[in-house]
């Protein structure tokens, strides 16, 4: 019986880390800039994000999105932009 506990303990694996914010490398990153995907914590990292890199925060609607990345999101905003274009 140990022999199944043990076996079941194995298995069981503890979540993967988040990588850390990319401002001030403390905290685990909840935030993904679109413009850039620079990962990040909270308002205070975005903010100072923005205004260290000029980002405007906005991503490029245009870019190539390679088809493993690409999403039903991804398919709206090209939907998106090409009746904005057509107006």
């Amino acid at each position: 019986m140990a022999e199944l506990t043990n076996a079941n303990e194995a298995t069981v694996a503890s979540p993967p880390k988040k990588p850390l914010c990319q401002v001030c490398n403390t905290n685990p990153h909840k935030y993904r800039c679109p413009g850039c995907s620079t990962l990040t914590c909270s308002l205070r990292c975005v903010q100072s994000h923005k205004s260290a890199t000029n980002c405007s925060g906005q991503r490029n609607k245009t870019a190539y999105v390679p088809l493993e990345r690409y999403t039903e999101n991804t398919l709206y905003s090209d939907y998106s932009l090409l009746e904005d274009t057509a107006r």
